[in-house]
């Protein structure tokens, strides 16, 4: 259930909290490869300069392009798993969060007297939905 009002974190926000992680990961990954491929740039410069064998700085070569295809994809796979772990955080805290406020919306337009939300024991706002419920059994005390 996604909130529809206007004052309560919506789906949007969401991403703005999360997107700013996601590419610093992303960042700091591309910035290490281009670190790893200046220090092979530097090695086979060396190499050469030092007169190696061609077959020595052609393994080097090889050698380097396997570690930075696995370094991309170790990457990758952090951003991804990054991505889904920010994801389910962000359900967990404002999913709870969206479902108060629609209930809090119909409270006000008067389609409900009390919240009637099925909290999960691990809510983040299970507590706040209760004081809800308490705020508004002691505002309408006839109500039940």
């Amino acid at each position: 259930m996604r909130g529809t009002g206007k004052f309560l974190v919506k789906p949007k926000e969401q991403v703005r909290i999360i997107l700013p992680a996601l590419v610093s990961v992303a960042l700091i990954s591309v910035l290490g490869y281009g670190f790893l491929s200046a220090v092979r740039y530097a090695a086979i410069k060396a190499m050469e300069a030092a007169g190696a064998a061609p077959g020595l700085i052609q393994q080097l070569v090889t050698d380097s392009q396997i570690i930075g295809v696995v370094f991309m994809g170790v990457a990758a796979a952090v951003l991804f798993i990054g991505g889904l772990w920010a994801w389910r955080v962000s359900q967990t805290i404002f999913g709870p969060i969206s479902r108060l406020e629609n209930e809090l919306q119909a409270v006000i337009r008067g389609e409900q007297k009390f919240l009637n939300l099925k909290t999960r024991p691990r809510d983040s706002v299970q507590r706040l939905f209760e004081l809800f419920n308490h705020f508004l059994s002691r505002h309408n005390p006839d109500q039940n």
